[in-house]
């Protein structure tokens, strides 16, 4: 990985250019309020930037950041369920950011009350089936692990199509909640040239 923050509180990566990297691009491991700001992630083995934080049981947010990036050809490597940007853990924000070229999603996100607003997302998923660009899956196997409260709005979703992938009987979504999940926003977001909505 090019950059791991565990724990600690307010750290900022702003303005950088992170490429040719076996791994993912920025990783944050717990802590508090993290921000990932206007920095180009490509060329990527797995993922561009993973945000984990916060206390799910508690609600408390972790309000860790990935604004205003620009991430493209992620998961060259991996080639399986990497994406532009995975978020878990409670209260994360990921916004404004590019996203394009991958095999796997564009953004997954797991758990509690996070926000997913005014991203761009193109030409992912080449290699999945039954995912989106945006996907959630959650716990199948205990109702109390379901993913509640997260706000998806505002998002502009372009040029997702099956490409490569030998699985031809799922289906393949700009927006996909599986599993259990319930108490989600998702309004005002716009789709176009897509298999479905």
């Amino acid at each position: 990985n090019a950059i791991e923050i565990k724990g600690g509180r307010n750290n900022l990566i702003a303005g950088c250019v992170i490429r040719d990297v076996g791994q993912w691009g920025v990783i944050v491991d717990g802590g508090w309020e993290h921000s990932i700001v206007g920095c180009d992630i490509y060329d990527i083995g797995a993922g561009g930037i993973s945000l984990y934080g916060g206390d799910r049981v508690k609600l408390i947010p972790g309000k860790h950041l990935a604004d205003n990036n620009y991430i493209h050809h992620f998961d060259r490597f991996d080639q399986q369920y990497r994406q532009g940007v995975s978020i878990d853990g409670c209260g994360q924000r990921v916004s404004h950011n590019i996203i394009h070229d991958s095999p796997m999603q564009g953004i997954y996100f797991n758990a509690m009350d996070h926000v997913i607003e005014f991203n761009e997302i193109h030409d992912v998923v080449h290699e999945g089936r039954e995912l989106g660009a945006i996907y959630v899956y959650g716990a199948h196997d205990n109702w109390r692990w379901m993913n509640r409260g997260t706000i998806i709005r505002n998002n502009f979703i372009h040029h997702i199509s099956y490409h490569c992938s030998p699985n031809t009987s799922q289906g393949l979504n700009c927006i996909h909640v599986d599993g259990r999940n319930g108490g989600m926003v998702i309004e005002k977001n716009i789709f176009y040239r897509f298999p479905y909505g």
